[in-house]
Parts: C-alpha cells; sequence; structure tokens
C-alpha cells in the first residue's frame, strides 16, 4: 500500500469527473484542496451493517419499525442485510482505502454493544469485538476512525419501557453506553460525534452528559452536532427563539447551564441544500407548533427560477455558496469556532450517489474568491473534513 500522504487518488487512478454544470470534464487532483484537508466516507449502523440479530445484537427501533410498517419505506426495504457491513468489513475498508480517503465515520450500534439498552443488561463482547477489528484495521490502512454514538436507533426495549428520547429516563442508559464506548474504543478513536443531527429528536440534557462524562474521563476530543449551536456555545437558546417561542421554551437550570455551556470541541455541520426564507407572521389563533414558531416562509425558486440545480431527491438543490454563507455565520457568531464538515453530498435522479461529483462541488466551493483568500490565510484557516 502506499503511504497515505502520497495517494493522490483522483489523480492516480485517472478518474474523469463530469461537472454538475457545464461541457467540460476537468479533473479534480487533491492539490485543489488545503494540505490539511481531510476526506472521508460517511456511514450509519443501520444503513450498512446488516446481522440485525446475529452475534447477541439487540432489537433497535429501527428493526421494528420497518417489520412493522413497510409501507412507510419508499421500496419496503429494510436494514436487515443492507449492503452486509458487519461481514464485509474488511472488503469495504480496502475500497475506502483504494478510493484514497483518509478518514471514516461510522456509528456504533447501540443495541449491539448493549442488547438489553442499558449496562445493567449485561455488554456484548461479540459487539465490542466486531467495531474493535473494525478501528484496528482502519489505523493499519493509515484511515482516522470516526465514531458516531448515537445515529437514531434507539434499543427497542427502551422505546417499550418509557417511549425512549421522549424520557428524561434516557439520560442514564445514553451515558452509560457512551461510557462502554469511550472505554472500549477511546484509546484508538480520537473524534466522537454525540449523536448525528440532533434536530431529529428533542435535544435535551443527555447530549452534554456524554460529552461530561468523556472530558472527565478519558480527556479527548469530541463533538456534539448541534442544529442549534447556541446552547453550546452560550448555555442558552438565541434570544430570538425567547422571543418567539416564549413560555414553550425550556429554561436551563444552572447546574444545566454549566454542564451544556462549552461541551464541544468542534462542532459538526451537514450541509446538503439552501433553501429563499421571507417573513411569515403567525395567522392570529394559529395552534403554536414547530413548523409556524419560526415565523419563515421557505422555497427553493425565486421569479420562478430554482436556487439552483435539482439533485435527485425533490428537496435537495445543488446550492454551494449557501455552505459558505453558513461557516461564514457561524464563525462570526460563535467566536471562530473548529468546524468539520461531517456530510456534503448530493443524488442523481437514480438515487445514486457519486461522491467524486461532490469533489467538483467542493472545488467549485472552494475557488470561490473569498473562501481561497481565507483558505490561504493560517490565521482562520480551519480544518474540513468532507465525509459522503
Amino acid at each position: 500500500m502506499e503511504n497515505q500522504s502520497n495517494v493522490d487518488p483522483l489523480h492516480n487512478h485517472d478518474i474523469r469527473i463530469t461537472a454538475p454544470q457545464g461541457p467540460t470534464t476537468p479533473k479534480v487532483r487533491r492539490s485543489d484542496f488545503p494540505k490539511d484537508f481531510i476526506f472521508g466516507a460517511a456511514t450509519s449502523a443501520y444503513q450498512v451493517e446488516g446481522a440485525w440479530n446475529e452475534d447477541g445484537k439487540g432489537e433497535s427501533n429501527w428493526d421494528r419499525f420497518t417489520a412493522d410498517n413497510p409501507d412507510k419505506i419508499q421500496d419496503r426495504s429494510h436494514g436487515r442485510l443492507a449492503i452486509n457491513h458487519y461481514h464485509q468489513w474488511k472488503e469495504d475498508v480496502a475500497l475506502i482505502k483504494k478510493v484514497g480517503f483518509n478518514s471514516y465515520r461510522f456509528s456504533i450500534a447501540w443495541t449491539r454493544i448493549l442488547p438489553g439498552g442499558r449496562l445493567s443488561a449485561g455488554v456484548n463482547r461479540e459487539g465490542i469485538n466486531y467495531y474493535n477489528n473494525l478501528i484496528n484495521l482502519l489505523l493499519a490502512q493509515g484511515i482516522t476512525p470516526c465514531a458516531t454514538l448515537f445515529h437514531w436507533d434507539v434499543p427497542q426495549c427502551l422505546e417499550d419501557e418509557y417511549g425512549g428520547f421522549l424520557s428524561p429516563r434516557i439520560v442514564k442508559d445514553f451515558s452509560d453506553f457512551a461510557e462502554v464506548c469511550f472505554w472500549e474504543f477511546g484509546d484508538r478513536v480520537k473524534h466522537w460525534i454525540t449523536l448525528n443531527e440532533p434536530w431529529s429528536f428533542s435535544v435535551s440534557g443527555y447530549v452534554s452528559v456524554a460529552v461530561d462524562i468523556y472530558k472527565k474521563d478519558f480527556q479527548v476530543v469530541v463533538i456534539i452536532l448541534c442544529k442549534f449551536v447556541a446552547p453550546v456555545v452560550t448555555g442558552d437558546y438565541p434570544p430570538v427563539m425567547r422571543k418567539l417561542i416564549r413560555d414553550r421554551l425550556p429554561k436551563f437550570t444552572p447546574e444545566q447551564v454549566t454542564l451544556v455551556k462549552g461541551s464541544y470541541d468542534f462542532l459538526g455541520i451537514n450541509y446538503y441544500t439552501t433553501h429563499y426564507a421571507t417573513n411569515s407572521t403567525k395567522t392570529p389563533g394559529a395552534i403554536p407548533s414547530y413548523n409556524n414558531d419560526h415565523e419563515v416562509q421557505t422555497s427553493t425558486e425565486r421569479n420562478g427560477t430554482p436556487i439552483g440545480e435539482q439533485a435527485g431527491s425533490r428537496w435537495l438543490y445543488i446550492v454551494p455558496e449557501g455552505l459558505y454563507k453558513l461557516l461564514v455565520h457561524l464563525k462570526e457568531r460563535y467566536n471562530n469556532p473548529n468546524i468539520y464538515i461531517t456530510e456534503n453530498d448530493f443524488e442523481n435522479n437514480q438515487l445514486k450517489r457519486f461522491p467524486k461529483s461532490s469533489a467538483i462541488w467542493w472545488t467549485n466551493f472552494l475557488n470561490v474568491k473569498k473562501v481561497k483568500k481565507q483558505v490561504k490565510n493560517k490565521k482562520q484557516d480551519k480544518k474540513l473534513f468532507l465525509l459522503f
């Protein structure tokens, strides 16, 4: 195998990539990106592992949901086999190496580690062995492992017992799961993502509990992916949220502020698209909800012109400048935090992913004049962790 620092996969393999727009077919090389730019692949356990009930793994909410509600899934698919990553991890790591990625972000299936959902129900050594083998092989191949603790697969037994993340009882069980992972894998995994896209759940104190354990007991890097980053930076929700939502927005206790504020080492951004936004005042008498709390109306076109080229999904438009504006906003509003781009991609009309086309996307993004200027300014430069 070649030394990782000498690998230029898009050049060495002579891969030609058609840009999303325009007639040219440029080549993309690592030299188009900063030297410390990290390219990686990202997955979630349920989407790739399969082996849903093998080697002691317990049942997750997704195992149950897809079995009981196949009509709720497009094409009625499920993850019982998925791409069989659990059995083909060696081949998959070889592919990651061949492409030239130097990082792999994977999630750890809660029920593969704690089949009964909580520590008192026992630790599954077969699950520990699986992730140990994967991590060790990644490191041997010069690929940095990045582990997501929770990517939406709740133990079904906890869903049945107390409603999963709808109950504060999840805090103790999740923190125990996190501590087992830190203990078993933290000597080699130095990048941790607490929760993938927490806006999908009711964000509460459980995120910071895991970070607090990790900082106190293991003293290595951890990350919180927050749709709303203000609480982990400032210790409270943004003033505009307080103004719009008023007494329906929970207030942090002093103890919670201490736990939450500063409970991150870098911010992970999953970016896919951008929408136009216009003011939309609430209708008098309207029932308060997440959708109208924002008092914003979004759209994907202006004067009949789409905001960008539409990809395979109806909601997905290719808008590179949206990410640039988002990064600048985070930098200026939150005192220039470390930022990793933990997901970025687009799809074609057959719903197949083309990560190398995403590299074209990123070349175009970095060629924006302002971005190129910032990249060259070492005082402002932050490592970007691109995962497709």
